[in-house]
């Protein structure tokens, strides 16, 4: 969602742009909620939720770094949103909006499914 950090990132760790994954909120509406997001200092992995209390776990018990909120999303599917899907590897998480390549992750990369993480905008 930053600028900078995603070229630091390229740079740093060889990652690839792969684009805009979907879109969320800068601000909150009356039926938005924030989106926490949390960094694992030991892997590099982000965590995102809207649960406060994943959240506190993740930095109480898993080593996560809370780093603010990213932006704020629904819990519940509103007009024109979509599912954020959200997957646990052995290292990391991953986030689609697309379920095929929810899928592929599961059947090919070992990543098992943690449901819909919230409900977002496709770019």
């Amino acid at each position: 969602m930053d600028v900078d950090e995603r070229d630091r990132c390229i740079k740093q760790y060889g990652w690839s742009d792969e684009g805009i994954a979907c879109l969320i909120l800068p601000t909150q509406t009356d039926s938005s909620e924030p989106l926490f997001r949390t960094w694992n200092t030991a892997n590099g992995d982000h965590f995102y939720t809207t649960d406060i209390h994943e959240r506190d776990n993740a930095i109480n018990n898993l080593r996560f770094n809370i780093e603010g909120q990213a932006g704020f999303v629904f819990k519940t599917q509103v007009p024109e949103s979509v599912p954020l899907y959200r997957l646990v590897g052995p290292n990391d998480h991953f986030y689609t909006v697309d379920a095929s390549e929810r899928d592929r992750a599961i059947q090919n990369f070992g990543y098992a499914s943690e449901g819909t993480a919230c409900f977002v905008f496709k770019p």
